[in-house]
């Protein structure tokens, strides 16, 4: 298996996915109003649910030992550090809320992993 796509592939997506958190939010609402979206909370979930998905396949490739575990410690410090950054920037607000939905959505890649390596895989 090649790695240098699925490297690349989550490197643009990090990079969109960090430029999307740090957009002013005046400008998100524009974006919502026309999808018809009324809240943000289902982006931030998703958004971390695909970035585990990356995680996992390239901590997969380089078989790093539990990979489960760097999935979440990885969420969890780009969450802290994007609710950091967005805390000093004044067209954007900090919230707990958001970080909870980040780790959410790994934490559930993560079970829905493990749900898969169990029972159809018969592995842990």
């Amino acid at each position: 298996m090649k790695k240098t796509p699925i490297i690349t592939t989550f490197s643009l997506y990090v990079l969109v996915l960090l430029g999307l958190f740090l957009v002013p939010s005046e400008r998100l609402k524009v974006v919502y109003d026309l999808m018809g979206i009324t809240g943000d909370g289902l982006f931030h979930f998703i958004s971390f649910l695909i970035l585990s998905l990356f995680l996992h396949s390239i901590l997969r490739m380089y078989y790093v030992h539990k990979p489960f575990s760097w999935i979440i410690t990885i969420s969890i410090v780009l969450s802290l550090g994007i609710e950091t950054i967005q805390y000093f920037l004044p067209t954007r607000d900090a919230s707990i809320i958001d970080l909870i939905l980040h780790v959410s959505g790994a934490l559930t890649y993560v079970l829905i992993a493990c749900i898969d390596r169990i029972y159809l895989k018969g592995q842990l």
